[in-house]
């Protein structure tokens, strides 16, 4: 078995060569959380002395946010998922997580400026700030909240669910945000 970062903040890794599982608690701040990646072999002999390869997979859900079809003048001043699940067990072995009952929040900051002349697709976060979560069925209360600021200078707290969804294991969800001239959000 084998993973990387060896260090990232939050995670466990096994202390004998017969654990076979990794703990995880994603970490508050998006900049450090970090993309796992694994990797397992077949069993081999210990008198081995050749290359082993090794194809690593990736077991976190990268989710990011983009414009969506609809977006008005102002500015995007955070973005939150709110109501979801923080931390588990990877079992190498056999491939899967295993995660705790505790939900939680995460925000970020981002006093992005929108003229509402943006393309759909256009990214919201930046590639550092990619959230990068555990995979699952997130609970029915889980919801995307928003905090934009409209071009008189109002703050609007905009909330959209994402209960009963599926992350699933080394994808990125994209979740692109539309903001009507009502201030209503939707998301796709």
């Amino acid at each position: 078995y084998a993973w990387a970062p060896t260090a990232a903040s939050g995670l466990t890794t096994p202390s004998t060569p017969q654990s076979k599982e990794l703990s995880y608690a994603v970490p508050a701040d998006a900049a450090a959380q970090k993309d796992i990646v694994v990797a397992t072999t077949a069993e081999i002999q210990g008198n081995n002395n050749t290359a082993v390869p090794l194809t690593f997979k990736h077991i976190c859900t990268a989710v990011r946010f983009a414009v969506g079809s609809q977006m008005q003048p102002g500015q995007i001043k955070s973005v939150a998922l709110k109501g979801v699940k923080n931390a588990g067990t990877y079992n190498m072995a056999t491939g899967t997580w295993t995660l705790d009952d505790a939900i939680t929040d995460f925000s970020q900051t981002l006093n992005k400026t929108t003229t509402g002349s943006e393309a759909n697709g256009d990214a919201i976060t930046t590639p550092e700030g990619t959230f990068m979560m555990l995979p699952q069925t997130l609970p029915a209360g889980a919801m995307v909240e928003v905090v934009f600021s409209n071009a008189s200078g109002t703050d609007r707290t905009l909330t959209a669910s994402i209960g009963n969804t599926q992350w699933t294991m080394g994808t990125t969800v994209t979740y692109k945000l539309s903001i009507t001239p009502e201030y209503e959000m939707n998301i796709e």
